[in-house]
């Protein structure tokens, strides 16, 4: 199994994925967590690209993405751009 040097993600007061909001169960089995919130490796995660972009991050996005931020930050502006449509037809 391949080792990963310790480091808190930057992000990880704020993210719901490392505060147990979006996967449920125990919080030591989140292999996301293992891999990515807790070693060096945070910068690799598409979390955490998309909150130094954009200031947030939705819940759909897991590190691992197969979508690249570009994508991420144009579904959060479509999301946002819909919100905001419903609320002005109300």
């Amino acid at each position: 199994m391949r080792k990963f040097t310790s480091a808190l993600c930057p992000q990880a007061s704020s993210c719901n994925l490392y505060n147990d909001k979006i996967l449920f169960g125990n919080s030591n089995d989140n292999v996301y967590k293992l891999m990515y919130c807790i070693t060096c490796r945070y910068a690799e995660c598409k979390r955490y690209q998309t909150y130094r972009k954009a200031g947030e991050c939705p819940d759909f996005v897991m590190p691992n993405s197969k979508y690249q931020t570009d994508h991420i930050l144009r579904k959060i502006e479509e999301e946002s751009l819909t919100a905001e449509m419903e609320a002005t037809a109300r």
